[in-house]
């Protein structure tokens, strides 16, 4: 093949590649780019004699440099790879991409590799919004109790597991008086304020969840080595929370008050969900039944 022949072979090639709707570059061994299509060079805003010559650090920052390197470098090394890379544009908005990249050899040498990218960002996105709305109550926008099985599994796996935790089992004792009287919206609006104010009572390393209806559940973590110090901590949480449900609500000019009954359960490293939930639960009942 003469040299026209094989310059006119490449200039075909780069207009298909530029064509394509996937980023793809070449980068030299000294994981300098080499080439790159038009979609890439327009991610970078450069021509294609201005991308030559250029590194990731020129792009991306260090974070995501030094992880797209490591991939470079045992791509360089002859391993083929495929990964998913999350990275940010010039606006902090968060990209994702699938990334396949490749070996190129000469004389059996590696020279260069080839990488391929894909932007998935907006199924990731969609991804991430159906796992969200999977785990959280669609009115409080609390988790729901999904999303208690899954935090509880995660939560036994903590290095300070050894200390006690509580969990609180939170039944409103007149909500359904409200919802009669004021009607589902207001019902609706209420369970919200109630949820804002839970939240509100709680460390930031706490965890609320609505059950459903009116129940909630709230997860004391990591108080203490010590159970009497931790239940101590408990009962002045939920005498906390008693006082700030029982505050005032206004909706709509109109003015009521709701109480909550509560249960609680100690529990530590090898305790179950339903056990506790179980405990905290009947508790709550017999404490609904002292009211009466």
């Amino acid at each position: 093949m003469s040299n026209q022949t094989k310059d006119k072979t490449i200039e075909q090639l780069k207009l298909a590649l530029d064509a394509v709707p996937c980023y793809v570059y070449i980068k030299d061994i000294n994981l300098h780019y080499i080439y790159a299509n038009k979609i890439t060079r327009d991610l970078f805003g450069l021509s294609e004699q201005e991308v030559a010559g250029k590194t990731d650090y020129d792009f991306f920052k260090v974070k995501t440099v030094e992880q797209l390197r490591k991939i470079d470098n045992a791509v360089l090394a002859g391993k083929s790879s495929k990964e998913e890379i999350t990275t940010h544009d010039k606006f902090n908005n968060t990209k994702y991409f699938i990334e396949v990249k490749t070996p190129i050899y000469e004389n059996e040498q590696v020279i260069c590799l080839l990488g391929i990218s894909t932007d998935i960002t907006e199924q990731k996105e969609l991804e991430n919004k159906v796992t969200y709305l999977s785990l959280t109550d669609a009115l409080t926008l609390l988790p729901n109790r999904r999303h208690l099985n899954e935090h509880f599994k995660q939560f036994k796996s903590h290095k300070e597991k050894t200390k006690y935790s509580a969990l609180l089992f939170i039944d409103l004792d007149n909500f359904k008086p409200i919802n009669d009287t004021y009607g589902h919206d207001i019902g609706d609006k209420t369970l919200k304020i109630i949820a804002r104010r839970l939240q509100s009572d709680l460390r930031q390393i706490d965890f609320v969840a609505r059950l459903g209806g009116d129940e909630f559940v709230v997860l004391l973590e990591f108080l203490n080595e010590d159970q009497l110090a931790a239940e101590k901590y408990t009962k002045e949480v939920i005498e906390r929370i008693k006082n700030h449900l029982m505050k005032v609500i206004t909706i709509d000019s109109n003015n009521f008050s709701v109480s909550a009954s509560i249960g609680f359960a100690l529990f530590s490293e090898d305790s179950q969900l339903e056990d506790v939930l179980q405990q905290a639960d009947n508790l709550m009942y017999q404490t609904k039944e002292n009211k009466l």
